[in-house]
């Protein structure tokens, strides 16, 4: 909204006292998508500091953690979209392809995705990345 610039990004979400970061991941896919998934492990990292996503936002600073997750149940579909529960969550499938023309965010994420989605396997994802795009 500040911006004006249309974005993507990955479910997900902060985390509440008392929880971990696995734990919070599954309780916000459950939230945002209505769905049940397993986490597993940590692929990599993201620190970005960004101007924030609401005009009256002040500058934030975000760390984000990107976890391989598996369905135990997955999210439902209606009309090619994918149903969420909180009405103000507009989800669907993104294919890695499409990223840089959905200006998919953090863009900090994207090269990490793509090396993993080319490999098949997690061992390609550098492991921790930072940029701070409000100098």
């Amino acid at each position: 909204k500040k911006s004006g610039a249309l974005y993507c990004a990955l479910p997900g979400g902060h985390v509440d006292p008392g929880e971990s970061c696995m734990e919070a991941l599954e309780r916000e896919i459950a939230e945002e998508l209505g769905a049940r998934c397993t986490v597993r492990d940590l692929l990599f990292v993201t620190e970005g500091v960004y101007a924030g996503r609401k005009k009256a936002d002040t500058q934030r600073h975000e760390i984000v953690m990107y976890f391989a997750a598996e369905f135990t149940q997955p999210p439902r579909e209606e009309n090619g979209k994918i149903f969420s529960p909180e009405k103000s969550k507009n989800f669907g499938w993104l294919p890695l392809c499409e990223m840089d023309d959905k200006n998919l965010l953090p863009h900090l994420a994207r090269e990490p995705l793509r090396k993993i989605a080319a490999s098949g396997t997690q061992a390609a994802a550098p492991r921790y990345s930072f940029h701070d795009a409000t100098t």
